[in-house]
């Protein structure tokens, strides 16, 4: 299997708009899993038009007291 890879016009403008597939921009995405390890949870998510997944990473980038 060939892995695909985004641009880094793709990545930026996903970042700004999470809402849609990275590749093919279809807003018919579906959420597939989530998990976690000590540093940062994924969700993995598939686009029903162009059939790619992809992996978005959240990490901890602040802490407060409330």
């Amino acid at each position: 299997m060939k892995i695909k890879k985004l641009t880094e016009k793709q990545k930026k403008k996903y970042l700004k708009n999470p809402d849609t597939c990275p590749s093919c921009e279809s807003e018919e995405t579906k959420f597939i899993d989530t998990w976690e390890d000590i540093l940062c949870v994924y969700e993995q998510w598939e686009c029903k038009e162009c059939k790619n997944w992809w992996i978005e990473t959240y990490t901890l980038t602040d802490v407060e007291l409330v």
